[in-house]
């Protein structure tokens, strides 16, 4: 029915061209005009193709390039005679399988197998490399004062790289690594020993604003290893060090570009909100007690130490913890492989205004520049004394632990969503068999949606998960392994503190 005067659907429509009898073909392509077709139309006479020219009676059609067509034939070249080698071993005969009448290529013999090595990750460097201990310090004698023994902590904010600059340090795996932070939850002892010196590193879970009952005791663990120690080295990760310099200085240029004062900041925009907020409330003094009777009562809050604002507000605050505890510490500086260093010169400077402060050692974990001064440089702080650990000793660390952890590593690299820091892991078998280790590790979680995905569909993912761990294992180990991983629910066990002694996170 046709409305509102419109003309029908039907009629809008082209009409169909028509087709010739006995042709296959629509005339839609307009001919060219009679005459002079490129001067009328040039790019239609462009678009035609030259007419292909008719062969000679008696010859045999041209190809047309582009097509398939008779070709000029050609002459093989000779091929030289096979040698005894490379002639079949059936008496000589080709076998039927060639209609040329060739013999097929021989065979390669079967490579031997060869064994697998566990995967490497991305996010670490290889440990097992030859390390730079080994280049750089096995012919340096030992000191005149004699040889060196101490304890070293490497401190620092999360993913600042303390656990990948230990285990480089070592040479060895030893504590777990991944791309996110709060990875490390324990304090770690390495023992690094070298012709000049024994070393213990301290690897501790990264200083940060801690808001649960597990947070809290990873942060008391770090503050605890701050004490007792000959030196703290404050690992600061120069990525977002350098970045924070420059977005300092980029506001101050902004404020004296607008008539301000370079010195007033006003408040930080973005994932540092926050912390600078509570740093910069921490540093406020105390009022003047308006009444006279209530000024006795009161204490004056401590003046705090003024530090530079070129320096993140995440590690103002563990300077801060490390000045609480001790006056012996230094910065290494790491991650300076994916910096310029003309970014770094804002951050040094920073940190050289900071007081009671040792050397700034620029280093990498991931090349191993730089580590060499960095072990002298602690080795300046050691006393002289004699070994405190057997030579070859990695760590006083059971292997009970290392195992639990491995696999606590591989939920963290496979799960990406809010399930790994709600997992603890524990190992409850393990046995020494002749040929292999039997290892059952427990994994804990706190609701049955994170048991769901761990253990993945018909549980491929858990399978996963036991089988990166269970190559680490082997390595660690240097024996086969069998390895059974059970998930227990394990309801709100972060915020529980018999559950965290238990687990071991929460020492008195």
């Amino acid at each position: 029915m046709n409305r509102g005067g419109r003309p029908p659907f039907d009629s809008q429509r082209p009409p169909r061209p028509k087709r010739e009898k006995g042709s296959t073909r629509s005339k839609i392509r307009d001919p060219l005009p009679k005459g002079d077709g490129a001067a009328a139309d040039p790019r239609a006479a462009a678009a035609r193709k030259p007419a292909r020219p008719r062969p000679a009676a008696g010859q045999p059609p041209a190809a047309e390039p582009g097509r398939g067509g008779p070709a000029a034939p050609q002459s093989r070249p000779p091929q030289a005679p096979r040698s005894a080698d490379q002639r079949p071993a059936n008496g000589g005969a080709p076998q039927a399988s060639d209609p040329r009448g060739r013999a097929p290529a021989p065979k390669a013999a079967a490579a031997p197998p060869v064994a697998v090595a566990p995967p490497q990750h991305p996010h670490e460097p290889d440990y097992h490399a030859t390390s730079w201990s080994d280049e750089d310090l096995q012919d340096q004698p030992v000191g005149p004062e004699g040889f060196r023994c101490g304890a070293v902590t490497l401190a620092g904010q999360p993913n600042a790289g303390k656990s990948t600059l230990t285990n480089r340090l070592l040479g060895e795996k030893l504590s777990i690594v991944s791309p996110r932070p709060q990875t490390t939850r324990d304090n770690l002892r390495g023992i690094l020993t070298t012709p000049r010196s024994q070393i213990a590193l301290i690897d501790t879970p990264g200083i940060h604003k801690a808001r649960s009952q597990l947070n809290r005791a990873m942060v008391g663990q770090a503050v605890e290893a701050l004490e007792s120690v000959d030196v703290v080295v404050l690992v600061i990760d120069a990525v977002k060090a350098a970045r924070w310099a420059a977005e300092v200085d980029r506001q101050r240029a902004l404020q004296i570009a607008a008539g301000g004062q370079p010195g007033s900041l006003g408040p930080a925009t973005g994932p540092e909100a926050e912390e600078d907020s509570e740093d910069a409330e921490e540093s406020s003094e105390p009022a003047a007690a308006a009444a006279e009777g209530q000024a006795a009562e009161k204490k004056a809050k401590p003046k705090r130490i003024p530090l530079d604002d070129h320096l993140h507000p995440g590690d103002r605050r563990v300077i801060r913890q490390i000045l609480d505890h001790t006056t012996k510490w230094m910065v290494a500086l790491n991650k300076i492989d994916v910096v310029k260093p003309r970014h770094l010169l804002a951050v040094m400077q920073a940190l050289n205004s900071a007081p009671h402060i040792g050397p700034v050692v620029p280093v990498s974990a991931w090349t191993a520049d730089g580590l060499r001064q960095l072990i002298t440089a602690i080795e300046g702080y050691l006393p002289v004394g004699e070994m405190a650990f057997a030579p070859d000793e990695l760590t006083d660390r059971p292997l009970r632990y290392l195992v639990a952890e491995l696999v606590r590593e591989q939920v963290f690299l496979q799960i990406r969503e809010e399930v790994p820091y709600g997992v603890a892991c524990e190992t409850e078998v393990y046995e020494e068999l002749e040929d292999l280790s039997h290892i059952q590790v427990v994994v804990h979680v706190e609701r049955p949606a994170q048991r769901a995905i761990l253990v993945g569909k018909a549980g491929s993912r858990m399978k996963q998960i036991a089988t990166a761990a269970r190559l680490q294992m082997e390595q660690l180990c240097g024996r086969k392994v069998f390895l059974e991983v059970h998930v227990r629910i394990e309801p709100s066990w972060s915020e529980r503190l018999d559950k965290l002694r238990e687990f071991g996170y929460l020492v008195d």
